[in-house]
């Protein structure tokens, strides 16, 4: 399993990635983190490409300096 940032507008944001093949990604509970998909990207790699992120403002991710919508999510998964 790979852990990395990648860097958008709003901040970096931390993924973990594991696989190759058509992306999967995991959103974590509000407040949690990434963390929580950790036994499951294992067995999701072996078919497709397991991403799970630390959403703004969660985990290892940049804290933004305004309190973000739900469209501000949205967008920086996008990025």
């Amino acid at each position: 399993m790979k852990r990395m940032f990648a860097d958008t507008p709003e901040g970096q944001i931390y993924y973990r990635t594991e696989g190759v093949g058509e992306p999967v990604i995991f959103m974590h509970k509000a407040s949690l983190s990434s963390e929580e998909f950790t036994e499951l990207l294992p067995a999701v790699s072996k078919k497709y490409r397991a991403i799970a992120l630390d959403v703004l403002g969660c985990g290892n991710s940049d804290q933004p300096d305004f309190k973000p919508q739900i469209e501000d999510y949205a967008r920086n998964i996008i990025h």
